[in-house]
């Protein structure tokens, strides 16, 4: 029981850093991507706000409160929020420590004072907006490893769905993909090499993968990369949502038609195909794992009936 409420407390404090990490990267977002005009005018408004409360609330020793809006507005806004809110803070200051606030008399202690100010907003805003420029361009490094981070998995993730010799989708991508088919318009064609055994034994593997490779190019030309699966060996499943029936033949058509495309390079065999395939309503109640099995019935039935065929 001790376990369970620690598994829950740490994944709730898990989702909780989660959450955190979210809106920081958010925050960050919108404070790195402001306009110096919108920097100034919130840093005008933040230090403004804070002034105009000193001298309403006639708060007898303000510098902590009118540093702190100085440190915020360096913080969120670079150099522009600070020197905008250093500004306002040395004009408040000239008129605080002038004589009869004119803005233009000052005894010497008073002009030492404004002195020390300015010194100090001066110090501040460089030191926190040095950092905050650091931390920019710690956020911009961390974006750029982020989104190259991203690019490799996308990479990572489409290679692990492709079939490496014959580049189109592999087995765990139309495991993947079965479900994206269901109440549509649909052909599932089944297509295998004729005689692909007697390729391999006769001329070698090194032959028999590149009539592999140009069945790959010839599919994926034909029906597009993201329709065709390398099923296992030398058979292969293209899935056609939403195709016309013209359609379909013609591109079977197309790709009977093209065996030349397929000879070994040490021999003039050609190598032909062996389809069967099935094409339903998206009314129809079978799945595509029904519509497989009936589309390699099919191509077996074009190759009990001779081979190099279509059976739809």
């Amino acid at each position: 029981m001790a376990l369970r409420e620690d598994g829950g407390a740490s994944g709730g404090f898990a989702s909780l850093m989660s959450r955190k990490s979210y809106i920081m990267k958010d925050l960050f977002r919108i404070l790195y991507g402001i306009s110096p005009v919108h920097a100034v005018l919130l840093s005008a408004l933040l230090t403004g706000s804070l002034v105009t409360m000193v001298v309403l609330l006639q708060i007898p020793n303000p510098n902590m409160i009118l540093v702190a809006g100085l440190v915020t507005a360096s913080a969120m806004f670079g150099y522009c929020g600070g020197a905008t809110s250093g500004m306002i803070m040395l004009i408040y200051s000239l008129y605080f420590f002038s004589d009869e606030h004119s803005f233009m008399t000052f005894s010497d202690l008073n002009a030492e004072k404004v002195l020390v100010v300015l010194v100090g907003i001066l110090i501040t805003m460089f030191i926190v907006c040095k950092l905050r420029a650091m931390e920019a361009r710690v956020y911009a490094r961390y974006r750029n490893l982020q989104e190259a981070l991203k690019a490799e998995n996308l990479v990572l993730k489409e290679m692990s769905h492709t079939d490496a010799l014959t580049g189109v989708m592999n087995r765990m991508a139309l495991h993947r993909d079965l479900e994206n088919f269901r109440h549509e318009d649909i052909t599932v064609i089944m297509l295998d090499l004729d005689r692909f055994k007697e390729v391999n034994d006769k001329f070698g593997h090194d032959n028999g993968d590149r009539v592999l490779r140009r069945t790959g190019e010839l599919l994926r030309e034909v029906f597009g990369k993201e329709h065709s699966y390398r099923y296992g060996g030398d058979e292969f499943i293209i899935i056609l949502p939403g195709a016309a029936p013209d359609e379909v033949t013609v591109k079977l058509d197309r790709i009977m038609a093209t065996r030349p495309g397929l000879e070994s390079d040490s021999s003039p065999t050609r190598v032909g195909f062996s389809v069967g395939y099935v094409s339903v309503g998206r009314d129809s109640c079978a799945s595509v794992r029904d519509l497989l099995a009936l589309a390699d019935r099919k191509m077996y039935d074009a190759k009990s009936g001779g081979r190099n065929r279509v059976v739809g």
